[in-house]
């Protein structure tokens, strides 16, 4: 089930206002001299601000000439994990960025450097991976000098990415943010129905720190699908359970296509809304949730990859440390609307995307 929509302008214009300035005036053909040495006065004045100004215009001049120190100008190889959308905005994104800082930039999918992947890392001075599909495997397959930069991982795919002169930007919206957002969403929830795996280590830690995220005075429903036969029958089984709002995150031991569907069109059918992890699930039915711009993504890798060059070149005091994730609030009034939700206004307006009905005009 697809639901699309329009996203709205947000832009709030403000109308400019503008006083008014009195004008000298003549009385009898002649200036009073009480009017003459005030005008002589605020000629002073005005000189005086006017040079005042000038000797602050000075300053973020001056600065806006002088430019952020980068690395020198360096080889580098961003390589994407597919020829899917997000990660081509992404890798574009990085390499509008390093080429803007002088560096020269190759971008290639990563079914295209696997045969000579040694030859092409020889020849640049990092690589940037995009997605978790490139960022995995040129992990495994880097030696311990070449710095590998990613980006459009989410945490669980991080755990392998591991080892020396390797980092890079999470997908992941911290869980308080998300539950924040929820609180905002749905004042009086208080339970939130969670989906995870016991076979899955991962899905466990996922779990435990959903539990630690939880805001006083909220618990947590949680079905294991290990322990059912399928994971419509687990989902099922915690549609049917007293909770305020699913909440989903990219467990892949848990969500794939198929169970994606199905968690969507019955939670639609029983009216319990959905948080989705990402801006697709939230467009095919998820109520709200949480996006990371992939070309964002792309450009924070890119400043990363240029500290870890300036470090490596002698530089000091440089920040190498993972930037915070940023993140959009995209919201679906069709779902709300179906399932008899009544959305802030104060949400609607402040988020970065919005599906609403069709109107009557519309085609």
């Amino acid at each position: 089930m697809e639901i699309l929509g329009k996203q709205p302008d947000m832009r709030i214009h403000r109308p400019s206002r503008s006083r008014g300035i009195p004008h000298s005036s003549r009385t009898n053909g002649r200036l009073p001299v009480q009017i003459i040495l005030i005008g002589a006065v605020v000629l002073c004045m005005l000189a005086s601000v006017r040079a005042d100004n000038a000797g602050t215009a000075k300053t973020p001049t001056t600065a806006s000439k002088k430019q952020p120190a980068h690395a020198p100008p360096s080889k580098i190889l961003v390589v994407r994990t597919s020829d899917a959308r997000p990660y081509i905005l992404a890798s574009t994104g990085a390499a509008a960025r390093l080429a803007k800082m002088g560096h020269s930039v190759e971008t290639v999918a990563l079914a295209d450097v696997t045969k000579n992947f040694r030859k092409r890392a020889d020849g640049v001075a990092a690589t940037v991976a995009v997605g978790t599909g490139a960022a995995d495997w040129i992990c495994k397959n880097k030696q311990p000098t070449d710095k590998l930069i990613y980006c459009m991982v989410a945490g669980s795919g991080q755990a392998s990415l591991k080892g020396p002169n390797v980092s890079g930007v999470s997908t992941d919206v911290p869980i308080a943010s998300q539950f924040a957002l929820i609180a905002r969403a749905l004042p009086r929830a208080r339970v939130i129905g969670m989906l995870f795996s016991s076979k899955s280590k991962k899905s466990v830690k996922h779990l435990a720190a959903a539990k630690s995220a939880l805001p006083k005075g909220w618990r947590i429903v949680s079905v294991d699908v290990a322990r059912h036969k399928s994971h419509a029958n687990a989902m099922f089984t915690l549609l049917i359970k007293e909770i305020d709002i699913v909440w989903t995150s990219p467990d892949s031991s848990v969500f794939n296509s198929q169970s994606v569907r199905y968690l969507l069109l019955t939670a639609l059918k029983k009216k319990v809304p959905v948080f989705g992890f990402s801006a697709g699930f939230v467009r095919i039915g998820a109520m709200f949730g949480v996006s990371v711009n992939p070309g964002v993504q792309g450009e924070q890798a890119a400043d990363m990859t240029d500290r870890v060059l300036q470090v490596a070149s002698g530089a000091s005091g440089v920040e190498t440390r993972a930037p915070a994730v940023m993140y959009g609030t995209v919201v679906n009034l069709i779902v709300a609307n179906r399932i008899g939700v009544n959305l802030p206004e104060k949400l609607v307006k402040s988020a970065d995307t919005v599906y609403r009905p069709k109107s009557k005009g519309d085609k």
